[in-house]
């Protein structure tokens, strides 16, 4: 899809690790289809997925694309749970009542673990995630092969933030502070320096960076005065800059990269 799916996803599955009744069991964009997830075991579990990701032209400008950006966090369980609150403990039985409660909570709880403001990978979230476009909710259900269970999928639209350009230096915010958790956490610290590789040492110009970030032509740059003065191509970049008057230098400084 892009890096802003695989970040949102990524946020996604530790934000809600251990906050709802899937406790540890919340996996990123599994294949296996939700009725043989049931079949393999009754306790609930989440997964959570990037689906459609279109752009639309905007009606008040046909030349600008609006993202839209779905994003599925899928739940499921085919059996009772127990839950226990301090001393409170409370068998929420295998009938079809008892499945939907169970999800009506889950829901819920994901709903409140994706605003807690004290979980930094939520955050994280927030921040990738852009503005909310629509949010739909569908449950689901079978008893195919003699189990029952149910399920429930809240759907996100989303306009999420930019994919980030290739810079010359550090990766930029908030990449930097999605690196530094990833590095941190034992599953993602193999991934860390391969996606900042991906977001760093570009060696192109300035204007030639913005040709690229903008996806135009060299003549609609030119056209705009974003181009190369005649013969600069070939000359080395300057590395200082230094400005002499009658009385001798008067600036001298190391030029911007």
């Amino acid at each position: 899809m892009s890096l802003v799916g695989l970040a949102i996803r990524t946020c996604l599955k530790r934000a809600l690790l251990d906050v709802t009744f899937a406790e540890e069991r919340v996996y990123d964009s599994l294949i296996t289809p939700l009725d043989e997830l049931a079949f393999e075991g009754t306790k609930p579990l989440i997964v959570v997925s990037v689906d459609d990701d279109e752009r639309r032209a905007a009606k008040e400008s046909p030349r600008r694309l609006d993202r839209y950006l779905d994003v599925v966090i899928e739940m499921t369980l085919a059996g009772g749970i127990e839950v226990v609150e301090g001393e409170a403990r409370v068998l929420v039985p295998h009938t079809d009542a008892g499945l939907e409660l169970t999800l009506d909570v889950m829901a819920w709880q994901v709903r409140h673990a994706l605003k807690d403001p004290t979980n930094p990978w939520a955050e994280l979230y927030r921040t990738f995630r852009g503005s909310v476009r629509g949010m739909v909710t569908r449950r689901g259900a079978s008893t195919e092969k003699g189990v029952r269970f149910a399920a429930r999928q809240i759907i996100l639209t989303l306009d999420p933030l930019l994919d980030p350009e290739r810079g010359r230096g550090a990766p930029p915010e908030p990449w930097d502070r999605l690196f530094a958790k990833m590095a941190a956490d034992d599953e993602l610290a193999a991934y860390a320096p391969v996606l900042a590789a991906l977001l760093t040492g570009s060696t192109l110009p300035p204007w030639q960076a913005l040709q690229a970030q903008l996806g135009q032509t060299r003549d609609v740059m030119a056209a705009l005065g974003y181009d190369a003065l005649p013969g600069a191509e070939t000359e080395p970049p300057a590395t200082r800059l230094t400005i002499d008057t009658p009385r001798g230098p008067l600036v001298e400084a190391a030029a911007p990269p």
